[in-house]
Formats: structure tokens, sequence, C-alpha cells
């Protein structure tokens, strides 16, 4: 499947739940449940990006286009909400301006 690219938006809140290390629930678009911590982004030679995460004892990455939904599950934050699922085609930011 070739990589959609996230809005603004969503670039920004993924930036923002990996600066503060939050504790998330994150579902993927074929239904799995993962509950970890975010790390950080990374980004892919062909430009796929991938959302690292630390679960008890491992480290996974769940490519960006695949998240569902994030439920934020600590601090003032818990029980924000973010779905995923919408995508405007024209509202899509560059890649290259998430690269680390």
């Amino acid at each position: 499947m070739k990589y959609r690219a996230l809005n603004c938006e969503l670039y920004d809140f993924i930036e923002t739940i990996c600066m503060y290390h939050s504790f998330l629930e994150l579902q993927t678009v074929d239904g799995v449940n993962i509950k970890a911590i975010a790390l950080t982004t990374k980004t892919t030679a062909n430009k796929e990006e991938y959302l690292q995460l630390e679960s008890p004892g491992f480290i996974q990455e769940v490519r960006l286009d695949m998240i569902s939904v994030i439920t934020l599950l600590d601090g003032s934050s818990n029980g924000q909400r973010k779905e995923f699922t919408s995508r405007p085609d024209n509202d899509v930011c560059v890649p290259d301006a998430h690269e680390r």
C-alpha cells in the first residue's frame, strides 16, 4: 500500500506526544490496539513515516497512515482522543519538513 501523508494538524499532534513521551492507546486501521509510550518518528528512504512506541519489553513502529485513533492516557490530557481517519488530500504536509 502506497504511503499517504498526514495533514499538518496530525503531524503536529504526533510531534507533541513524542516530545512529552505520552502514554497512549493507539488503534490501527486494521483494528489492532496498542498501549505504549510515544518516543519519536522515523522516516524511511522512500518517505514513509513511522511512530516509534515503547511497550513493556520492546519497541515497535507503526506507519503513520495506518493509525486510526490515538487516545492519551496520562497527565492533564487523559482521555484526549485524536482521530486520523479523515484526511483531506489537499491538506497534507510534506514529509521532508518533519524528517529528523
